[in-house]
């Protein structure tokens, strides 16, 4: 019966179960990185062949972006002002369509606001959580335009920890810039490359990036390679190593007794060649590749959202306008994986946000939306369903939709509907199998149409020739009628409540079918081969004798993998117990070895860090312990002794820590050339001694530099001590304006930092709400302009 058991237990242990109990720290890949590019008129010089430097950059940034793998990344464009034309966001089909949409010379007002940008892209970055936060900006020039100063933004990001890769790009001495003539069309003149080598380099300093000068395509492009590799950094996570329960040598040893002289050979035989077979058989050989395919699904939608005067009428608080942005805002969060895009309509409409599956950056461009982006009032339908039916016809990243999947369109309207043709454009969405879903926003009371000055001040409402207040009231009709017409629904927001829920209950109703699918190469298993021939073998050995088996190594087994059911469970204690019994019950390293590792994965757990290294030091000094044993309990006391750092209040008691997981690992990897984890976590522990070591550094520099500063006061105060006492018998006026003088100086200083051009934390979150705040006013502005010039 024994034999029987322990066969089906070798069996199952094929199957590699694990039990996700020892901890461990591994590293993987993951930044968030801001892409800050100038484009000032000057990027149009033609000094990168064949391409002039912005379709350069475009090109280069491009290739950068298709290279990174786990990353979030967003775009932010300047020149004498900067906003941000995509978030941060791992959808790169999105962000290289927004990308290939740059163009030199887009914002209104010329110049090069370095400054400016680099605080902007520090807004993007400030309530990351990556563990690496980068910036990469590019420009051609000098800061001439902004109200920040490069070096003090600098200083912005280094008090939130954000690096900044600097990118001069043009080439030495002079270059050809295109301009039109009348009457020669397109000609040539020479322009001095001006590249600010000196402050850039300084910027990246401060940050503790590195600047890089390309004068060529060729160049850029090496350029953005390294930045490609240095940013390959290692974010920390928590995976667990599995218990060595399954096939331990020594219980497989003693699952064999001995037979007798004569089988004793043959079984010995059949016994070996099964377990070689088993052996091959866990290796997994593979033979050929075969493709792979990963697949998304969803429905597409697009949101047609009306912003009109009439939506800025507060019969629903705090305004139609403003609720439907709510609204809508959680209706994205609960879409899930749904490809989403954006379209805002009034007298016309336009595309705000093209299709995508970043919720953040379509929430983004929906937080901007206002009436004063088109110029053309009214409410049009058809412009809305024909604008929205384009955009799903684009897809993600402006790539052709998959005529499979399911569309939709939402209208969020008051109702006033003020143009003709909405029939015929209902037809076409009925054609194309698009159901529209209409969301009607007001109260039939109604309300006045407020008029608002530039800092959103009510003035006036909108009035009649007559000079009598204009009244705007919900008119269901039209929308009622679109939702019949293309087999959706109608619902309705008012101060009673909105539909919503019903609405994204209604999606979840809707054919989820697939809107991306990806071939992934995949190596083809042949170990089930190997698995039925050493089967095969065993069952042959079974049947050809047994004499009893010794039973200790069966309750030896059974007693760890007791204790590993309640480890898994949570009850440390009780999973205690069992590796305890065990640990009692054998003198021999080799027998009690899974309960000694897994005895120190409980203390590791409950924080006994002290009891835990204890446990993995008796099996990391047994000589007589495999290497692989060993080199696990090394790295598990690297990983005792780096949690021990995150505990340490004192910097020579965290470097003390440091430095021994460091030596821990160091074992583990002469024991384990080929353990990846301990390479990884080598290098990681590494940069955070070094940081640790630079920050020491800093402080002692900080410390010394607020000590002279502190003399040099005191000093001052003696000299003004002794001028006060020689002034003493002046004029009394006089003497009053001088102390007057001197209180707001001492008041100017007190309310500076130590250091004019550093920042506490506090302080840059300060100045970069107040950054914030201009850059939504400059992105309203940009796509006011751009949708009056695409009406």
């Amino acid at each position: 019966m024994l034999r029987v058991i322990g066969l089906v237990l070798l069996i199952f242990a094929l199957a590699r179960p694990r039990y996700e109990n020892s901890k461990s720290n591994s590293f993987s890949e993951g930044i968030d990185i801001v892409l800050c590019i100038d484009l000032s008129t000057s990027m149009l010089a033609e000094d990168f062949q064949p391409k002039n430097r912005i379709e350069a950059a475009k090109m280069v940034a491009a290739s950068f972006i298709d290279n990174r793998v786990s990353d979030r990344i967003g775009l932010v464009v300047f020149q004498a002002k900067a906003f941000t034309q995509c978030p941060i966001t791992t959808d790169y089909n999105l962000l290289k369509s927004l990308l290939g949409q740059l163009r030199a010379g887009q914002i209104e007002e010329d110049g090069t606001a370095i400054g400016t940008a680099i605080a902007t892209a520090t807004n993007r970055l400030r309530d990351s959580k990556a563990k690496s936060r980068v910036i990469i900006l590019l420009t051609d020039g000098q800061n001439n335009a902004g109200e920040v100063e490069p070096i003090t933004a600098a200083h912005l990001a280094s008090a939130l920890g954000i690096k900044i890769y600097t990118v001069g790009a043009g080439s030495r001495g002079y270059a050809n810039y295109p301009f039109d003539d009348p009457i020669f069309g397109r000609r040539y003149m020479k322009v001095k490359v001006d590249v600010d080598d000196e402050s850039l380099t300084k910027i990246a300093s401060i940050t503790g990036g590195k600047y890089f000068r390309a004068t060529d395509l060729g160049s850029l492009e090496e350029t953005y390679k390294e930045i490609d590799q240095l940013e390959k950094t290692k974010v920390e996570t928590e995976v667990f190593k599995e218990i060595r329960a399954f096939g331990a040598e020594r219980v497989v040893e003693k699952l064999t007794a001995s037979l007798g002289r004569e089988k004793i050979v043959m079984k010995s035989v059949l016994f070996v060649l099964a377990f070689v077979l088993l052996g091959i058989s866990m290796i997994n050989p593979q033979i050929g590749t075969r493709l792979k395919e990963v697949k998304r699904k969803g429905i597409e939608l697009v949101i047609a959202l009306d912003i009109s005067n009439s939506m800025l009428a507060t019969d629903v608080s705090p305004s139609r306008l403003q609720r439907a942005k709510y609204e809508l805002s959680d209706m994205v969060d609960a879409l899930g994986g749904d490809l989403v895009g954006l379209v805002v309509f009034a007298g016309t409409a336009f595309q705000q946000s093209p299709m995508t599956s970043d919720h953040s950056a379509l929430k983004l461009f929906l937080e901007i939306a206002s009436p004063d982006l088109i110029q053309t009032q009214g409410t049009n339908f058809s412009a809305a369903l024909e604008t929205a039916m384009n955009t799903l016809e684009q897809g993600e990243g402006g790539k052709a939709k998959d005529e499979k999947s399911s569309h939709v369109i939402v209208i969020v309207s008051d109702g006033e509907n003020n143009e003709e043709g909405v029939a015929e454009s209902i037809k076409k969405v009925k054609e194309k199998g698009i159901k529209v879903f209409t969301v009607g926003i007001g109260s039939e009371q109604g309300a006045p149409i407020p008029l608002m000055n530039r800092e959103g001040e009510i003035v006036d409402y909108k009035r009649e020739e007559s000079g009598a207040i204009v009244t705007t009231k919900f008119n269901e009709n039209t929308l009622v009628e679109i939702a019949r017409k293309a087999d959706g629904e109608f619902y309705r927001v008012s101060t009673g409540g909105s539909n919503f829920d019903q609405i994204i209950e209604k999606f979840k109703t809707l054919d989820q079918t697939e809107y991306e699918t990806k071939q992934l190469v995949d190596y083809d298993d042949k170990f089930q081969f190997f698995l039925l021939s050493a089967i095969l073998l065993l069952i042959v050995e079974f049947l050809i004798g047994e004499k009893k088996v010794q039973s200790k190594a069966f309750a030896q087994y059974f007693d760890v993998e007791k204790g590993n059911e309640h480890f898994q469970a949570g009850q440390l204690d009780k999973a205690k117990e069992y590796y305890d019994k065990v640990e009692s019950e054998n003198e021999d390293i080799q027998d009690k070895k899974e309960a000694v590792f897994n005895n120190g994965n409980v203390f590791f757990q409950k924080k006994e860090f002290d009891k835990a290294k204890e446990n993995f030091s008796k099996l990391a000094s047994q000589n007589e312990l495999s290497s692989e044993d060993r080199a696990d309990a090394y790295y598990n006391l690297a990983n005792t002794a780096y949690e021990k750092s995150n505990l340490a209040k004192e910097h020579s008691e965290k470097q003390k820590a440091l430095k021994e997981s460091l030596d821990y690992l160091k074992e583990s990897m002469k024991l384990n050339s080929t353990d990846n984890d301990a390479k990884q976590n080598y290098e990681f522990i590494k940069r955070q001694l070094q940081q640790l070591n630079m920050e020491q550094q800093k402080n002692n520099q900080n410390k010394d530099k607020d000590k002279k500063e502190k003399q040099e006061d005191k000093k001052k105060e003696q000299e003004q001590s002794k001028d006060d006492q020689s002034d003493k018998n002046k004029d009394g006026k006089k003497d009053g304006e001088n102390k007057k003088n001197e209180q707001q100086n001492q008041e100017e200083k007190n309310s500076q930092p130590q250091n004019q051009k550093e920042f506490s934390k506090q302080q840059a979150e300060r100045l970069l709400d107040a950054i914030k705040q201009d850059e939504k006013n400059m992105l309203k502005k940009y796509q006011q302009r751009q949708a009056k010039t695409k009406n």
